[in-house]
């Protein structure tokens, strides 16, 4: 399965899937139930970030927005982003998603996420995307 993929190279438009369900390597999972909080961003507009904000060059900075999402019952939340191609990094980035080194990683705040003790979440307010060389999930990375 591909995971996530640039959609059209010329706008920066990348899609895959944000947070498929099944376990993590944390033994945690996202299921249909999983409540993300999508009406806190309805014009949707997070902040896509590099991996969340913990690289050395990019720390916190947005290197795009995601501007879609559709929930699969059986493989999760597909996200797509529009990468800024304006960034001095996008090149970059372009280049390490066609070699099928990134994946996306989805952020929310700690105090506010519940996890059941099956490892199901319960709870995850989606704030932010992230493209990351080291996702939790094996379906969030070719």
């Amino acid at each position: 399965m591909v995971a996530i993929k640039i959609l059209d190279e010329a706008t920066g438009l990348i899609g895959g899937w944000g947070m498929p369900f099944g376990k993590y390597l944390d033994g945690q999972f996202f299921a249909e139930e999983t409540d993300f909080a999508f009406d806190w961003f309805p014009q949707e507009g997070r902040p896509l970030l590099f991996h969340h904000g913990m690289d050395d060059t990019l720390q916190m900075e947005v290197i795009g927005r995601q501007v879609g999402k559709r929930l699969d019952p059986q493989m999760g939340i597909w996200v797509e982003v529009q990468l800024d191609r304006a960034h001095r990094y996008a090149e970059a980035v372009i280049e390490l998603l066609k070699k099928g080194a990134l994946g996306f990683s989805s952020g929310s705040m700690g105090h506010l996420i519940q996890v059941l003790d099956t490892g199901k979440i319960a709870r995850w307010p989606w704030v932010e995307i992230t493209l990351t060389p080291m996702p939790a999930h094996p379906n969030a990375l070719l």
